[in-house]
């Protein structure tokens, strides 16, 4: 009824006065009659707001951006990326889309609008780079209007970010194979040299060290009174032992993963990047063939 009236209205002021009535009855915790009978009469009474709405609560955002966008309603697409857009993040890369799409739908949006998208995308990584710059010049299937200065500066960014992580990179790779260098030098020795021992106070209670007394290749040492519970184990350094337990717990799940072929197969079924997944799995040490069963 109060679609019916709006449409009898002549007066944009009395017409949007019964829209109101409409909405604020579908917003109501009781609609008196089911969403798609909603649906169907806002789409008859060329009333968005209502069909907007009823998606809203139905959760079909998606829904509601591309009503806008088949509509070329580029002002209705940012409003409703914006709204919506924190909470379904896909939605940026479906807007990307859409503003190259059409040299008028970019211009009507603004530089601003597309640097927006832009700045969401790589910051969520919701895009790889490649793929971005495939939509902006229009080397995918949805085609792109945007011109070298549009892209010139998410190219600037995205190489510099790029060149950073390679640099970090290779100076994190740098200090592991000093610190690999050393660890095997110092099991080398171990295995050769005669081992030095030259502490004088427990690494447990800090009092001088007297006979008898356990000593440790990590170089910790103890009075044997002060080594409590190893009567019915191996002996083992208390102050690595937490550490020491990490380190054989981690092997453990390394092994582990290194039996279940079906998760590395599901990883690079799944994989945009399968050179990265099988980089990363080397990186865990579970693609040791030396612990692979056969």
């Amino acid at each position: 009824m109060y679609l019916y009236k709006s449409s009898q209205m002549k007066g944009q002021h009395y017409k949007e006065e019964w829209e109101n009535k409409a909405k604020g009855l579908i917003e109501g915790e009781h609609v008196p009659m089911e969403s798609s009978n909603v649906l169907l009469l806002s789409h008859l009474s060329n009333f968005r707001d209502g069909t907007v709405l009823v998606k809203e609560q139905a959760g079909l955002v998606f829904d509601i951006f591309r009503s806008y966008t088949s509509a070329k309603d580029t002002r209705g697409a940012m409003k409703a990326l914006k709204k919506y857009g924190p909470e379904e993040p896909q939605l940026y890369p479906a807007a990307l889309a859409y503003l190259t799409s059409d040299p008028r739908v970019l211009e009507e949006a603004g530089k601003e609008e597309l640097d927006n998208i832009l700045t969401r995308i790589d910051k969520d990584g919701l895009m790889a780079p490649l793929q971005v710059i495939q939509t902006l010049v229009g080397q995918s299937s949805g085609g792109g209007v945007a011109t070298m200065g549009m892209i010139k500066p998410y190219l600037e960014g995205t190489i510099t970010r790029e060149r950073k992580e390679i640099a970090a990179n290779r100076q994190r790779i740098k200090g592991l194979r000093t610190d690999t260098e050393k660890r095997r030098t110092e099991l080398q020795d171990l295995g050769s040299k005669p081992a030095v021992f030259q502490a004088t106070r427990c690494s447990d209670c800090g009092q001088g060290l007297d006979l008898p007394a356990v000593h440790f290749l990590c170089k910790h040492s103890f009075h044997q009174r002060c080594l409590r519970n190893v009567e019915d184990r191996e002996p083992e350094c208390p102050k690595c032992a937490g550490e020491n337990d990490v380190i054989r717990k981690m092997r453990e799940g390394q092994r582990a993963r290194a039996e279940r072929h079906e998760l590395f197969k599901s990883d690079l079924d799944n994989s945009e990047d399968r050179f990265a997944t099988v980089a990363e799995w080397f990186s865990r040490g579970v693609m040791d063939a030396g612990q692979v069963k056969e």
